[in-house]
């Protein structure tokens, strides 16, 4: 088990804004006005801080798909390759797969009115998930959102009895006791994409893979490629093998 920093604006807040509360309503008859709100702005902000931090589960086994639906050498793959290097060397257990190398019907002919039989190559997709402790995925990020192919991926194999379980209310996570890693690499500045057209990392980590258990998701964006000196790409390579190396 470690403990890790991992910001979370909505749970730091609620934790900040309890202890901040909490304390104004124990020493509201002991403390005087000013030192009472001085204490309690102190406390709650710590509150924020701690709120940050979660438990991290032993990592052993780590699957890594990359994304990219061309089988050529990109960018994706290069930053694949150190990560696997990192998380090799450190001795964990890696199994990889690229999408461009997978053999499947991308589209949901009947949608969900019908069951389509997995190929083989998505089965394993599946037992690798199932036999991970974390899980990397690496995308280019296209008009805001995953390839085509990649998005199919998930259409085919994302289902019930696998990724989760609906109930009357509510919804069983059956993924949980993983954690995940997304790495989108774009072309312009990750903030520019955000700031014109919107968060384009919502449907991997919440949508995907949180609503299944695999939690915490952390995303990183590896941004301005197409403007990026080589040595400033090599320095984003490092970054994924440092990442592999603690399996983050």
């Amino acid at each position: 088990m470690r403990i890790r920093y991992r910001p979370n604006f909505t749970v730091q807040l609620t934790t900040g804004a309890a202890a901040f509360l909490g304390v104004l309503a124990v020493t509201n008859f002991t403390v005087p006005g000013g030192v009472q709100w001085v204490g309690a702005v102190l406390i709650g902000f710590s509150g924020f801080l701690v709120g940050g931090y979660r438990v991290r589960k032993t990592i052993r086994n780590v699957y890594l798909l990359v994304g990219h639906p061309n089988s050529d050498a990109t960018f994706c793959s290069a930053v694949a390759n150190a990560y696997e290097q990192g998380a090799r060397e450190q001795g964990y257990t890696v199994v990889r797969q690229d999408l461009a190398r997978l053999d499947f019907d991308p589209i949901l002919h009947k949608g969900y009115e019908e069951k389509q039989e997995l190929e083989p190559d998505l089965k394993r997709v599946q037992e690798n998930i199932k036999w991970a402790d974390h899980i990397v995925l690496i995308y280019p990020n296209w008009w805001a959102t995953m390839p085509a192919l990649l998005k199919g991926m998930f259409d085919r194999i994302w289902l019930p009895g696998f990724a989760f379980r609906f109930n009357m209310f509510s919804w069983r996570m059956l993924l949980k006791g993983r954690t995940g890693r997304v790495i989108i690499t774009l072309d312009n500045h990750p903030w520019m994409a955000f700031l014109l057209f919107g968060d384009f990392t919502n449907e991997i980590q919440s949508v995907l893979f949180e609503f299944a258990g695999i939690r915490p998701t952390d995303i990183s964006t590896f941004g301005s490629l197409k403007f990026r000196s080589h040595k400033s790409k090599q320095r984003l390579l490092t970054k994924a093998y440092r990442m592999g190396r603690r399996a983050l």
